[in-house]
């Protein structure tokens, strides 16, 4: 005998919890079938991977095709702001980023940070009346990516997604979920796409660094988390305004109303606390305030 909620649901995947006399509450990610069977192998292999580190929730059964995962259920909930700007948890963060970016390269695909985002740009922008948006932000990508390569970066495995609502915190442990996005890049992209999307300040930011680096950051290293930072906030023009145009054929509003834009601040709350009350209107400011983020990033 048991019991089925369901947590969440999206355009390509659900949540779904269940509770049974004999193991207690465990929890179901289904993966639509609209999904590749090569997505759903990257998801998958990740994912197990995670789990054997310690840094995702224990997996018990997926099935043959992919689409029906059953893992462990971890009660607690999200990552909140307030919770993540504390010390001991921007520590933990920290820990847990270096053991995910241990493991090993992706067999199934792990695409460089540039590949990934020039893939999103293809199949997302071609319809968009704003075009001078994912031009500017695609362009800041590929020209930090260069520099990136000159600096002779390192390459790892990355979670390519840690925001808030990716991290499940208990009394007593962290695990991150959403293994979609991994790729093979600088790991400063996952310190730097966590830093934007919890909104630490600069002394957050340097303490976050030290943690996961181990010792002070150097100069050469500021740099490139900068670089990174800059190539996340144009990411996000990318996503935000694909999410926009997604939801404004969802909600039949069209037509950004242009309006005085907040800062990022407002914007990361907001997201962190809650995607599903969010507009298209949302996601189009936010990709304006992202874009305006990236180009005001000093690598001086």
């Amino acid at each position: 005998m048991f019991t089925v909620y369901q947590l969440w649901n999206g355009v390509r995947k659900m949540w779904v919890m269940t509770r049974d006399e004999s193991r207690g509450f465990t929890a179901h990610l289904v993966i639509s079938e609209l999904e590749s069977p090569l997505n759903r192998s990257r998801e998958v292999y990740a994912m197990k991977e995670a789990a054997a580190a310690g840094t995702a929730p224990t997996i018990f059964f997926v099935s043959l095709d992919g689409c029906a995962i059953l893992m462990d259920y971890i009660s607690g909930g999200t990552l909140t702001m307030e919770h993540g700007k504390t010390p001991k948890i921007t520590l933990k963060i920290a820990d847990l980023m270096r053991k995910v970016h241990a493991l090993q390269k992706n067999p199934f695909y792990a695409p460089s940070f540039a590949t990934q985002m020039e893939e999103f740009y293809t199949q997302y922008s071609q319809k968009d009346s704003n075009q001078v948006i994912w031009e500017e932000a695609i362009s800041i990508i590929k020209k930090s990516a260069l520099e990136l390569q000159n600096l002779n970066a390192p390459v790892v495995n990355t979670h390519g997604d840690l925001n808030p609502r990716n991290i499940l915190i208990t009394n007593q442990d962290i695990y991150f979920i959403d293994w979609a996005d991994g790729m093979y890049t600088d790991p400063f992209q996952d310190l730097a796409f966590f830093s934007i999307m919890i909104d630490y300040d600069s002394q957050e930011e340097k303490y976050f660094m030290q943690c996961y680096l181990k010792h002070v950051p150097t100069t050469a290293e500021i740099k490139r988390f900068r670089i990174a930072k800059r190539m996340n906030f144009a990411r996000l023009v990318l996503s935000s305004q694909g999410i926009g145009n997604q939801l404004s054929v969802e909600q039949n509003n069209k037509n950004y109303v242009p309006e005085i834009l907040k800062e990022w601040s407002y914007y990361a709350k907001m997201f962190a606390n809650d995607t599903a009350s969010l507009s298209a209107q949302f996601f189009w400011e936010q990709a304006q305030v992202a874009l305006e983020s990236a180009k005001a990033i000093d690598l001086t």
